[in-house]
């Protein structure tokens, strides 16, 4: 089974543990888009909207109203994306 690291923002730890963020992620975004590099898909939980970037190759749910061009380690927090539905790559 392949996994992705995935960073998302801490606000949405707030709301949801690991696991239901997860379900979320793969309910909007698929493995193959991230092996495609697909950006721009966007995820709202509660007031916090964030959309699929890439800091380098790790799939990064950029908070709308944040500028950097990296992730702030204190802003985001890592969940792994299993994938059971493809091939590892």
């Amino acid at each position: 089974m392949l996994k992705h690291m995935c960073l998302v923002p801490y606000e949405w730890n707030h709301y949801y543990e690991s696991s239901a963020i997860e379900v979320i992620l793969k309910k909007e975004i698929t493995c193959d888009q991230i092996f495609k590099k697909v950006t721009g898909i966007g995820i709202r939980v509660n007031s916090v909207t964030a959309h699929l970037h890439y800091w380098g190759d790790l799939p990064w749910m950029k908070k709308e109203k944040d500028r950097r061009y990296f992730p702030n380690p204190n802003e985001y927090f890592s969940v792994y994306m299993y994938c059971d539905s493809c091939e590892d790559r």
